[in-house]
This record gives structure tokens, sequence and C-alpha cells, in this order.
């Protein structure tokens, strides 16, 4: 990470050089870097099993960044307690679930985890349980499609693609 400059002894980068006041900006985002910046703060975090994306959040930078430092620092991170569950165990879950991300949230893992776990396990995933006939129902009574996405337990872009088969094909043109 290219380093610009320093300010009151603080060493900072700045992503914004810019602006109608970038010293206020490289100010702020000198204190945010600066928890990161110290190898014994991210040791004692890691050392506390924090995970990456809390470390992440505290320092208030990218989850992509906490690793630079943890390879900076030469430090080893922490890696996830969490015990992928063997197929069949796998399999039972998920015929309890609705989607991928009722999945997840119950395996305690993100939607593309669980995703991931079903397709290494060769376990068919299923198209999310949708009435077409009824969002589009519950659409023209005025429900919106974030509205209709919570209801279903499915994303935006899933009910979008079942009110309009052609909405993805016209976003790869």
């Amino acid at each position: 990470m290219p380093t610009y400059g320093s300010r009151v002894g603080v060493r900072f980068t700045s992503p914004n050089r810019g602006g109608t006041n970038p010293g206020h900006a490289d100010a702020l985002y000198a204190r945010r870097v600066d928890g990161i910046e110290n190898r014994e703060w991210l040791k004692a975090q890691i050392e506390r099993n924090v995970s990456i994306t809390t470390i992440a959040d505290l320092a208030g930078v990218s989850r992509q960044t906490v690793y630079a430092w943890i390879e900076r620092h030469q430090l080893r991170p922490v890696r996830s307690q969490r015990v992928r569950p063997s197929p069949d165990e796998l399999a039972r879950l998920y015929d309890g679930c609705r989607t991928t991300r009722e999945l997840g949230e119950q395996l305690g893992v993100a939607p593309e985890t669980a995703r991931r776990w079903l397709i290494d396990a060769d376990i068919e995933r299923r198209r999310a349980r949708l009435d077409t006939g009824e969002v589009r129902t519950k659409r023209l009574a005025g429900a919106t499609i974030a509205q209709l996405a919570t209801e279903y337990g499915v994303g935006n872009d899933t009910v979008r693609r079942r009110l309009d088969p052609s909405w993805g094909k016209r976003l790869q043109r």
C-alpha cells in the first residue's frame, strides 16, 4: 500500500487525494488504518480468535486489507473452526431449507459457502420455491421486489427473473 505522506507523525494511506477538504479525509483515514498497522493490536485480535471480518470492521478496512497486514506483520490468521458437514448431513439440512441463504444461516456460513459445499457434495441445488403467478399477483397489487424477495427468502434478482425471464439476458449483452 503506497504511503502518501504523514500528518502529525501518523502514517497514512489515502484513496482520496482530491475533494474539497482532502486533508480532513486523509486524517480520518489515518486514524482508521493506524490500528491495523499496529502489529501488537492485530496480533492480540488474532490471539483472541476475533474473525477477520470483525477485525476489518473494527479497523474500518476491507478483509483483504486485514489479510495484507497479517502478511506484512508475518502473523498467522486463525482459520475458522467451522466443520463442513458430511454430504448426508448436508443433504438432510438442505431438505429443511428453502434456499442456500437459509442453509448458510443454519450452518453459520455465508450463502456462497453453503452453495459451494452443496456443489462439492454433488447435491443438486433446487430453484427457489416461487409460484410465478402468485408473485406476479402480489407485484401487481403493489408489493416491491425487495418485499417479495424477503417474503420468499430469495434475492431481488431471483424475483426479477421470475417476473421477466429475459431480465438477466439483457444485462449480459
